[in-house]
């Protein structure tokens, strides 16, 4: 006879490894051959007992195994079609859950960014985490003492760029006669950006685009002193630092702003109004 109190429980078992506790309640079954006192024996449910024999009756050792939990009908599954196309939109332009589901719903494909994810992550779609080349993520800005409308990046973008825009799309746009230059101001710390565009790429119309931002803060009534973060290109005064020293006792200096040139290569310094010129191809150069 099986003392109950020496025998551990199906809990306990299960909890190490379901199998093994399954085929433990049909050795004890085996001995006793009534399904109330195996029960007892191993502290647990008659019901569960009953309900393991019978699967090992019917698949033998392989019916002990785990079942899939997964429900046989999921009348409220996305349909396979709309996952085909959340599947391809994230192929073909790499987006998150948010911008796929608006770019859907503009095609008249109603979806939320929640069904998105449970798609993605159902094939196996999902965002991989990429380990930065540094162990500690480098920090430009001090956020926490940064005021609004203090710190800008000021950056030029080339509309009709080839590696970005098709040959086609290029073509519409000088038929429009667009622009070809973008002038971008961004606060990093709200993201409020100023954007204005002209037909020559030249210092005078990057100087008057920065003082044009200078001016707008200030007839907010802003008093803080404002600076200007912008590359080495010749439409921010170039490479030169007694021209830079020039413009910030000349012009900038009477104005409370200061002008200041990121170091040559280092494009990660601006990657604010860099990522926003990104946005700006993909949400509305490209299509």
């Amino acid at each position: 006879m099986i003392e109950s109190s020496l025998y551990p429980s199906y809990r306990e078992l299960y909890q190490y490894n379901p199998v093994f506790a399954r085929k433990k309640v049909i050795e004890v079954y085996r001995l006793t051959r009534k399904q109330s006192l195996t029960a007892s024996i191993v502290k647990t449910n008659r019901c569960v007992v009953r309900e393991i024999l019978r699967r090992y009756e019917r698949g033998g050792e392989q019916g002990l195994q785990n079942r899939s939990r997964r429900p046989r009908h999921s009348p409220r599954r996305t349909p396979l079609h709309i996952e085909g196309i959340i599947l391809s939109e994230r192929k073909k332009t790499g987006y998150g859950r948010e911008r796929i589901a608006r770019n859907l719903s503009e095609r008249g494909i109603s979806v939320t960014p929640s069904t998105v994810r449970y798609v993605l992550h159902r094939y196996g779609a999902s965002a991989k985490y990429r380990r930065s080349r540094y162990r500690k993520r480098q920090r430009f800005y001090d956020f926490e003492h940064l005021h609004p409308l203090e710190h800008f990046e000021v950056d030029l973008k080339e509309i009709y760029d080839q590696s970005t825009l098709s040959h086609e799309a290029i073509a519409h746009g000088r038929s429009l006669h667009i622009p070809p230059y973008q002038w971008t101001a961004i606060d990093v710390k709200t993201r409020v950006r100023f954007l204005s565009y002209s037909y020559e790429k030249s210092f005078s119309n990057g100087l008057a685009f920065m003082l044009t931002v200078i001016y707008f803060v200030r007839m907010l009534g802003i008093r803080h002193q404002i600076t200007l973060q912008t590359d080495n290109g010749q439409e921010f005064g170039g490479t030169s630092v007694d021209k830079l020293e020039y413009l910030n006792r000349k012009i900038f200096g009477p104005l409370e702003t200061r002008l200041i040139h990121i170091p040559k290569g280092k494009k990660e310094w601006n990657a604010f109004v860099e990522r926003s010129h990104q946005t700006d191809d993909n949400e509305f150069y490209i299509p």
